[in-house]
């Protein structure tokens, strides 16, 4: 997905000496940054052999949260994650990075939680039987599959 940027973003984005940081919404509300204690991204798009233009893969995210902040929360299964640059008027530009679902919850200690999340490319991670209509059209192939 693509974003129309300002200048200001533009000449900011790359330097070492930006302000920049994720809000993590959950719930319809950015989080206290203060409570994630650690989150990172996982993206395989570049991590095969091989790279074949069309395809799309799985962007899973871990997400540990401070279980203070845990026990105040609603019951959720979405989070929302952005990315926010601090331009040089102190102004912010923001980025969508996605919303995902809480897919696994693990790994929960006395002092905090870790979250799975996947976007919404993981309800396509299944294996679909074709061969009751093959030989067909891409367009007969495209349909069995959202008919599944």
């Amino acid at each position: 997905m693509a974003y129309i940027t300002s200048d200001n973003y533009k000449e900011l984005i790359y330097s070492e000496t930006s302000e920049q940081y994720l809000n993590i919404i959950i719930n319809g509300e950015a989080i206290n940054r203060n409570y994630v204690r650690n989150i990172k991204v996982k993206d395989d798009v570049f991590d095969s052999d091989v790279f074949t233009l069309g395809n799309a893969t799985i962007c899973e995210w871990e997400l540990e949260l401070d279980n203070e902040l845990v026990s105040t929360l609603d019951e959720f299964d979405e989070v929302e994650i952005e990315h926010v640059l601090v331009l040089s008027d102190s102004t912010t530009e923001v980025i969508p990075l996605g919303t995902y679902m809480v897919q696994k919850q693990d790994d929960n200690t006395d002092n905090y939680t870790k979250y799975k999340l996947y976007d919404y490319m993981k309800k396509f991670d299944v294996e679909v039987d074709f061969s009751s209509i093959v030989p067909c059209t891409r367009y007969e192939l495209a349909k069995y599959l959202c008919d599944q």
